[in-house]
């Protein structure tokens, strides 16, 4: 149990503990940590311009947390509320639903970029569909 006016490495351990935890227990986490890395070795190669590398980790980052926050919300109702109820189902879909808003959101981000960077006139482009 977090006390108040514990040492700051001590709180860290916490942070990390629970960041470890989640990624036993979620897949989703694991695929979201993979993508972010794949796309900061993206980044690393072809060193898009810093405002994309600024968008793009505001983008990874929101996600994360949105997973993170998700998470433990979901571990709280059903410690609390194990049985099925209309209720706490609503407030789980809406909390993946904003992970999905967020992941969207940075697909769209990246979309941008490509469009942006190599002057791409439609979707059908990016994808070699023209």
């Amino acid at each position: 149990m977090i006390k108040k006016n514990e040492p700051f490495n001590k709180r860290l351990s916490y942070a990390f503990r629970g960041l470890l935890a989640i990624w036993q227990k979620e897949a989703s986490f694991r695929i979201q940590i993979a993508l972010s890395l794949g796309l900061l070795f993206f980044c690393l190669a072809v060193r898009p311009p810093a405002i994309w590398c600024g968008l793009f980790t505001c983008a990874v980052i929101t996600v994360l947390t949105l997973e993170i926050v998700n998470t433990a919300f979901e571990s709280l109702l059903d410690k609390f509320h194990p049985e099925y109820d209309p209720q706490v189902g609503f407030i789980k879909d809406c909390l993946a639903g904003a992970v999905l808003v967020a992941s969207i959101g940075s697909v769209l981000i990246f979309i941008f970029y490509l469009r942006t960077e190599f002057a791409l006139e439609s979707i059908d482009q990016l994808f070699g569909l023209h």
